[in-house]
């Protein structure tokens, strides 16, 4: 699972995970914020996708919730940050359309 398997996105965005290979691999167009933002641009924009960190997952969460929206998880991916030796889950989602 990854980003480039979901090409219709206007944006990808990235929340926690800020490192510079990232944007690299997704786009300059990328942009690196915090779950609160990630939430607002999602329910603004039904176009955009995120890459939520699983550590910021829960945050996240609560703030698509308090803005009245549900967010559609699409996949996971894992690996490792080597530039800090630690392991990192990112959870892919867009925004739930509604009815």
């Amino acid at each position: 699972m990854s980003l480039r398997q979901h090409p219709n996105h206007s944006r990808a965005t990235l929340v926690g995970y800020h490192e510079p290979s990232a944007v690299f691999l997704i786009g300059t167009n990328t942009i690196l914020t915090n779950p609160m933002d990630a939430a607002n641009l999602l329910n603004t924009d039904p176009t955009q996708i995120a890459a939520v960190e699983k550590t910021d997952w829960t945050a996240f969460d609560a703030a698509m919730t308090a803005n009245g929206r549900k967010s559609v998880r699409l996949g996971e991916v894992s690996g490792t940050n080597y530039s800090r030796g630690q392991s990192v889950t990112l959870i892919i989602v867009k925004a739930d359309p509604g009815p």
